[in-house]
């Protein structure tokens, strides 16, 4: 069994070179049974290894053939996405199936990603992650082919009424138009392809649940935000919340933890620091393939789970702190979005931010970690987010946070220093910016003067001068 499963990698690795050849979409048919054939045996195989493994991690079953199955499943899993690369709509109708297995291996109960091998954990995240970032499969590219099936449907039988109403037609006038096979043909076409991506796209719906603007019945959409809470909800404790190890690091060598921890980034090609950072860094980028998929119901079910967490006692639970502050790291990659605007920005300093930052009053109200943890995490967010922020709480913020800058914590003190150098950037570009339009403002009105000047309009020129500019921000 060994030896045929050592078999199996070996000719797994070249299966997968070959599809990843810069050709292969000219030299390999998707449609081909055997490749069908072979992706139904692939799926059967790795529900087979996760039932085998449910941890995804050979160590800790000390069995060199789990590990060598593990790496089995490994590749047929770079073979899967490598086929859905060449050929998305055929893979469509295993996508269901394939992303349900790649699901359970990244969320279930048994899986600790800070204990599976990198390669495959890499591999697990890189198949969503193509999933999600697959066109064909978005909700409004589907609508869209859909659109074009319907138009497609209509030309055929448009085209088969007007020849069956058709009596005699000359050879000639038969030979001028488009034989109706190749309309048939055409519209089969358009059918098989529409439908492939419509399943596909409603396997990821059912599975993950990120899609903005579904057409749906209330059940439903109860169903997939509910189904993409959870999954939030798995990469935030699983892959972005702060561990043990983490907080150690913090007390111990706080230098360490600002140089890798607590950076928002770390280099994904640097393994060393894979466990801690790097997993998180998994977690934010899939974070970032949900966002760019349905940014609308990322958000909203991202905004509802920190409602929850703030309304939960921390104190029966302390991860819950650790959870709030996964949620403001993924918030962080908002920040930029039209979704955080001036509106929102203000709800959430009114309804957890200013409390976070000013209930601590000094050095002496942040003795506790969880409050620590959460007071560094907000103070990022503010400083970031700040230019969103009213003038009376711009300058609350800048004076709760200057007060941390003497903090005995080099963790706390680093970040404060930090928050307020953000706030002060974004001050000063919103002072140029506005500069600059004053600058422009009064050229166009010089202009606008010498010209009803020049028309002999004194009485207007004068007017015009006299047009007030807006004031610098305070």
């Amino acid at each position: 069994a060994e030896l045929s499963g050592r078999v199996a990698l070996k000719a797994l690795h070249v299966v997968a070179e070959v599809i990843g050849m810069r050709d292969a979409k000219d030299l390999i048919d998707p449609y081909h049974p055997l490749i069908e054939d072979f992706v139904k045996k692939g799926i059967a195989t790795m529900r087979r290894v996760q039932e085998a493994v449910p941890s995804l991690d050979p160590d800790a079953e000390g069995d060199e053939r789990k590990e060598l199955a593990l790496r089995v499943f490994e590749r047929i899993l770079n073979v899967f996405r490598r086929l859905l690369d060449i050929n998305p709509e055929e893979f469509g109708k295993y996508l269901g199936d394939s992303l349900e297995i790649a699901l359970a291996g990244l969320f279930k109960n048994t899986v600790d990603p800070r204990t599976m091998r990198v390669a495959l954990l890499d591999e697990l995240l890189q198949f969503v992650n193509t999933v999600l970032h697959t066109r064909p499969y978005f909700g409004q590219i589907v609508q869209i082919y859909n659109r074009r099936l319907m138009r497609a449907h209509e030309e055929l039988r448009a085209e088969e009424e007007a020849r069956n109403a058709q009596v005699s037609e000359s050879e000639s006038y038969e030979m001028e138009r488009v034989p109706l096979s190749r309309i048939r043909d055409n519209y089969r076409t358009i059918e098989k392809t529409a439908g492939l991506r419509r399943m596909a796209s409603d396997a990821i719906v059912r599975l993950i649940g990120a899609e903005d603007n579904a057409i749906e019945e209330e059940n439903q959409a109860q169903q997939r935000t509910a189904t993409l809470s959870q999954i939030i909800e798995a990469i935030l404790a699983k892959y972005i919340a702060l561990t043990t190890e983490d907080l150690s690091i913090w007390q111990t060598d706080p230098e360490a933890y600002m140089a890798g921890v607590g950076k928002d980034t770390l280099a994904q090609n640097d393994m060393s620091n894979f466990w801690g950072g790097g997993v998180r860094e998994f977690g934010l980028d899939l974070m970032n393939s949900m966002l760019l998929r349905a940014p609308d119901s990322v958000f909203e079910s991202l905004d509802a789970i920190m409602k929850r967490l703030l309304a939960e006692d921390a104190t029966a639970n302390p991860n819950i702190v650790l959870y709030r502050e996964a949620a403001y790291r993924v918030l962080s990659n908002f920040h930029e979005t039209s979704r955080v605007d001036e509106a929102t920005v203000m709800a959430f300093y009114a309804r957890e931010w200013r409390e976070q930052l000013t209930a601590t009053g000094g050095d002496a109200g942040l003795v506790d970690l969880p409050t620590r943890v959460l007071w560094v995490r907000t103070a990022y967010l503010v400083g970031t987010c700040s230019d969103r922020l009213g003038t009376a709480e711009w300058l609350e913020a800048y004076n709760a946070i200057s007060l941390q800058i003497g903090s005995s914590d080099m963790v706390i003190s680093m970040s404060a220093m930090s928050a307020l150098s953000k706030m002060i950037k974004l001050l000063l570009a919103q002072r140029k910016e506005v500069t600059e339009a004053i600058a422009e403002m009064k050229k166009d009105r010089t202009a606008v003067v010498e010209e009803t000047a020049r028309q002999g309009g004194a009485e207007a020129a004068t007017k015009a001068a006299e047009m007030p500019l807006p004031a610098l921000p305070p």
